[in-house]
């Protein structure tokens, strides 16, 4: 039973983890497009729905680890998930 939840932790750590290379992903395009002309709107538009999107999915897993194990992390997680959420939508 220990093993199935370590394993199960480990593996919404991963999903977690996924979903926070959402935003810096969207990050690192924007730098390198910043400049550029002309924008490809829908590019932008579609990888901005993916951040959107992110915000919802990082909440259910987070509470899921946070459930499953007591951890300060967690906070620290979500917190800084939240900070880099808010810079990129400006």
């Amino acid at each position: 039973m220990a093993n199935e939840l370590q394993q199960s932790l480990k593996e919404l750590k991963y999903q977690r983890g996924r979903i926070k290379s959402v935003i810096t992903k969207f990050n690192i395009y924007i730098d390198n497009v910043r400049d550029k002309l002309p924008l490809d709107v829908e590019q932008i538009t579609s990888r901005l729905s993916r951040v959107k999107d992110s915000w919802s999915e990082f909440k259910i897993i987070n509470a899921k680890i946070s459930t499953t194990e007591e951890d300060e992390n967690n906070i620290i997680e979500a917190d800084a998930f939240e900070d880099n959420y808010l810079n990129v939508l400006g």
